[in-house]
């Protein structure tokens, strides 16, 4: 792939027979029942959902992504033949050389396309499916990683953990009212949440430092 991004990468799939779109599905219990099908068995296909009920074109939802050896092989840049030993080896070389490439900020980027500030923000806008039947909600993460500052030590952690969407402003809610009690002059860090097809996003530039990242699969 020339480019590595997600519509770059749904095109080279789609091209490689590796992607079925399917059309209409509801997010309270189709979408989840039928990626849990898909996923059942290895090399099936991605699943990639458009024409949501209740939410416009092109709000879509893609999943069951990396769960055949051909999507992996071509996501990491491999001939999408390669065996699995040859996966593994390739592996095992890439995690020994790797380089780590520190973070470089910028002002602009695809990801500042859509963007919405404060009362703007509402990820009900997006259409988040209720994977599992017991489930306690909607979740927009399933495995994401999430950076967090504790905005009285500086204490940074991060790591992946599922993300369930609430109600507008509920998290900065609580924030504000811990820092009330220790401040009559509380200060909220604020938050850019950048909202598309392809999810949302905080913007952790203003907050987060020293944090080298490993080199992308790719070396970009």
């Amino acid at each position: 792939m020339a480019r590595q991004d997600l519509r770059a990468w749904l095109a080279a799939m789609e091209a490689a027979n590796q992607l079925q779109k399917i059309s209409g599905a509801e997010r309270e219990e189709e979408i989840g029942g039928i990626v849990d099908v898909y996923q059942r068995r290895i090399g099936n296909k991605a699943v990639l959902f458009d024409d949501i009920p209740g939410y416009p074109k092109g709000y879509r939802i893609l999943a069951n992504v990396l769960t055949s050896v051909p999507r992996i092989n071509m996501t990491v840049g491999l001939p999408a033949h390669t065996s699995e030993v040859e996966l593994v080896a390739f592996w095992r070389r890439y995690m020994r050389e790797m380089k780590s490439i520190p973070p470089r900020t910028v002002e602009r980027g695809p990801i500042h396309e859509n963007i919405d500030y404060g009362d703007k923000v509402d990820l009900h806008r997006i259409p988040t499916p209720k994977w599992h039947e017991k489930d306690g909600g909607h979740f927009i993460g399933t495995g994401c990683m999430v950076v967090m500052k504790d905005p009285d030590s500086g204490w940074i952690n991060y790591g992946a953990y599922r993300v369930q969407v609430a109600g507008p402003g509920r998290g900065f809610r609580a924030l504000h009212q811990r820092q009330a009690r220790q401040s009559d002059h509380a200060q909220i860090p604020r938050a850019r949440r950048g909202l598309s097809d392809r999810g949302c996003r905080w913007d952790a530039s203003r907050t987060v430092h020293g944090v080298r990242s490993g080199s992308a699969l790719r070396q970009e």
